[in-house]
Order: structure tokens, then C-alpha cells, then sequence
């Protein structure tokens, strides 16, 4: 009776053993099934298609507006294709003054390249004066 006994014994332990493997060890979560999930996903997409169709709608609606807007603008004041130049007070400190630049004094175009061609004809015509040389004693 004492071989049977401790066979029960080590029977129920083997049996506690394996239960409490089975509680310890790590069980990956259960798969979802592709086509449930299909299925649940699909309202969402519509519903994320719907309301980038609705936002794109508006978008072209805005630009629409604006564009209609900005040629009654236009109709009204014909815009300049180049910016307003800034008003300037003078240098700023520390920065190079080119108030007396030639290029802030010349004549644009034609006018401007007859002056120039008139200077230089005058500066070929001078006969420059050779300064004296020292002599050395």
C-alpha cells in the first residue's frame, strides 16, 4: 500500500506540475481572422475616403473663391511685376555707404553709353604730363 500511495502522490504532483507550467509559460494572443478584420476595416477606410473627399471639395472650393477674388483685384489695380522697392534711410550702421556709387549716377540705355563713349574719347585725346624724374647726383 505504500508503493500505491506514493504512486498517487506522484501522480497528482506530476498533474499540479504541468497545470502550473502551463499558467507560467507565455501564450501568444490569438490571431484575428484576415476576413473579420477585413470587414471591420472596411467602414473605417470609407469613411476616411469621405472625409478627405469632402476636405479636398472644400480646398478647391477656398481656391476657387480666392481666385475669383483676386482677378476682380487685379481688374481693378493692375499689379506691378516687380516689388515696391523698400524705403531706404541711409546706410545702416557698420554697413558700407555706396551713396556715391557710378552706378547710382549713370544714365540708363543709349544715353548712358554715349556718355560713356564721349569720356573716353576725351581721355584718349588728353596728352597725359610725364611727371619729373629725380636725378640722382
Amino acid at each position: 500500500m505504500s508503493k500505491l500511495l506514493m504512486a498517487g502522490i506522484l501522480g497528482v504532483l506530476l498533474v499540479l506540475l504541468g497545470i502550473m507550467s502551463w499558467m507560467v509559460s507565455p501564450h501568444p494572443p490569438p490571431t484575428p481572422d484576415p476576413k473579420e478584420a477585413a470587414k471591420q476595416q472596411k467602414p473605417n477606410q470609407e469613411a476616411q475616403i469621405k472625409q478627405q473627399q469632402e476636405a479636398m471639395k472644400a480646398e478647391m472650393m477656398n481656391k476657387r473663391k480666392t481666385m475669383v477674388n483676386a482677378d476682380t483685384s487685379a481688374k481693378a489695380k493692375p499689379a506691378s511685376h516687380l516689388p515696391n522697392a523698400p524705403k531706404s534711410t541711409g546706410p545702416a550702421p557698420g554697413a558700407m555707404d555706396i551713396s556715391s556709387h557710378w552706378t547710382k549716377h549713370r544714365k540708363p540705355g543709349e544715353e548712358g553709353l554715349k556718355e560713356l563713349s564721349d569720356r573716353k574719347k576725351q581721355s584718349l585725346n588728353t596728352v597725359p604730363t610725364a611727371l619729373p624724374l629725380k636725378q640722382s647726383n
